[in-house]
Order: structure tokens, then sequence, then C-alpha cells
């Protein structure tokens, strides 16, 4: 929210999440902020919202229709649509994980660079938890993953999401996941793909720039996008405004889109990835820990909220382990 230079009605606005309450292996631990550390929306009211943004300052929007190839040479670039073609200097691919632009970049994804999610919508009255202005997270339920439940206006959103390479059976898995939390299992599935953030992927070809999804730019720890796709997107039309102006379209004029996107969240994309590698193959230890003790959950916390990072929440817990596991041993 703190990218978007307008603010989002208050209609948009379903839940304010201030805090989490973490499951794991028989272990429960809630922690509350005093300052919001997320919102929730509906995603197909809240794209709707910005792509009437965009449209409000000149964005020709073509809907309902695929983009199926690209061509580009000395003098511009083509999108195919079909038996149409839009012909422009520079592309903006930010068409999520199955992206057509992407083909013209980099490779395709490897299995373990990927998760899978399934999620649901369930009504509020099949739903006997009460929550409101927390997120419920279950941990140990998804292979390399985790289980939640999402409050909003008149449903909870509730899913699973975990590693391509360890979820064999998602829907399966997610059945798994609402008896065991004692929602409704005939419920309605939509199952989606999601890069994991901090592999090292192209994304600036020659009159190309990747955004978003596209790019891989998601959070490798919660799975969350939304950010790094509007503050990647607002990079790609900056860098391409300049390249539009100096005439140089080419990867050399369009690199400096990789370089601030590496300057401002690179870094720290990297890092959730270790963070979800650390912990997830030490999550006896380390996921019993963040159940079981207020402190690193809550130091947790403030990276959603973006108050701190990856690299200064590891930098702060790991030298702390031998302490809270011999706590831990002994309570």
């Amino acid at each position: 929210m703190s990218y978007l230079d307008f603010d989002l009605p208050g209609e948009l606005i379903e839940q304010d999440i201030y805090g989490a309450r973490l499951h794991f292996d028989g272990t429960c631990i809630e922690i509350k902020k005093p300052y919001r550390i997320a919102v929730l929306v509906s995603r197909t009211r809240f794209d709707h919202f910005l792509l009437g943004k965009a449209e409000e300052v000149g964005a020709r929007i073509v809907q309902g229709r695929r983009v199926s190839a690209l061509d580009r040479d000395r003098d511009g670039a083509r999108v195919m649509v079909g038996k149409d073609s839009y012909r422009g200097r520079i592309i903006i691919g930010s068409d999520g994980f199955h992206s057509v632009t992407a083909r013209y970049v980099r490779r395709k994804h490897r299995k373990n660079e990927y998760g899978i999610c399934v999620a649901s919508r369930i009504p509020d009255d099949a739903v006997a938890m009460d929550i409101h202005d927390v997120v419920d997270i279950h941990f140990g339920v998804a292979g390399e993953g985790y289980g939640w439940v999402f409050p909003h206006k008149g449903h909870f959103s509730v899913g699973i999401g975990g590693s391509a390479s360890q979820l064999g059976s998602p829907k399966a898995a997610m059945r798994r996941f609402l008896a065991s939390t004692g929602l409704p299992t005939d419920v309605k599935m939509q199952g989606f793909p999601i890069p994991a953030g901090g592999v090292r992927r192209d994304i600036v070809a020659d009159r190309l720039l990747l955004a978003g999804d596209a790019a891989g730019f998601v959070d490798a720890f919660t799975g969350e996008g939304i950010a790094y796709a509007i503050r990647s997107g607002q990079l790609a039309g900056e860098v391409a405004a300049t390249a539009l102006e100096s005439g140089s379209c080419c990867v050399r004029g369009l690199d400096p889109y990789r370089v601030r996107c590496e300057r401002e969240f690179g870094r720290d994309l990297r890092y959730s990835l270790h963070s979800a590698r650390l912990m997830h193959r030490f999550s006896g230890l380390f996921l019993r820990l963040m159940a079981s003790d207020a402190e690193i959950l809550g130091r947790y916390l403030e990276v959603p909220a973006r108050r701190s990072s990856y690299q200064k929440y590891l930098a702060w817990l790991l030298p702390r382990i031998p302490c809270y596991a011999a706590r831990l041993i002994f309570s």
C-alpha cells in the first residue's frame, strides 16, 4: 500500500490484520502487534480497481484475449493476439506464472523453483473459528509450506501451499487439512502455481522487461507477491520511459531495471528463500520454536509488516537458536 500514490477505497479492505495464530505439531501460539501488519482484499475486486486506475491515466485496456506470441526487431516490438497484433517499442511482461513473454527471456521454472497452492472460499457460517484480526497459519500440513485460514467479509479464504517438488497430491493434502481443522471437505478448489523468489532468473531482454510473478518476484516463505508486483511494475515503467527517451531499448539500455530491482528487494527475496529452505529442512526445530516462543514469532511478524527484513531477522535469530532450543527441551 505504501508503494501506491493513491489510497485504497475503504470498501476494498475486507479485514485489517494485526497478528498471527500459528500451529505446529499440536502447539499453538497467537501474537498481536499494536500496529497493522497487513490488510486482506479479494483479488477480483482489487485487481479490477487497479485496472481502472491504469485506464484513468490513458492505458488502453483489451480484455478477454490472450497473447499468443511476440516479435521483436530493430524498429520495435509486436504482440500477437489471435489474428490481431499490437505494435510498440517496449513490452513489459506482467502476465503471471504461465507468462508468454517470459519464454523470450528465460528458461522454464524447475520443480524446486515454484510452489503449488490450492484455495477455497468457505462461508462464515461453516467456519467455527474465532479469528477476525489475525491470520491462522498451520505448518507441517503441506510439505515445505503451510495451510491458512484468512478472514474476509462474509467468507474465509482457506488453502494450502507448498513446494511443487514436495507436494505430490495438492488436492488430497487440501482435503486432509480441511478435515483436520473441522472445515467442510466438499468445497470447490482452485489451484495455482507461484514462483519462489530469490532464484536467479533473467528478467531483461531486447525491448522486453518482466515484472511481478512473470519475473519470479514472490516471497519464497509466505508466497506474497502483490507488493513486489506493484513495485517492479513501477520500476519497469520508469526504466522503459528513460530508454524510450534515449532511444536505447536493447538489453544494455534496459538493464538498469535489473539493477534497481536487485537494489530494492532482490536481497530480501534471496533471504526469504534461505529462510524457507532453512526452516523447512530443520522444521522440527525452527517451526516448533516459532510456534512456542512469542518473541520468535513476534520478531518475524515485523518482516511482512515491512518494519524489518529477512536478513535482519535471521541475523537476530540464528545466534539465539541454542538458547531457545535448550529452553524448549527443558520446558
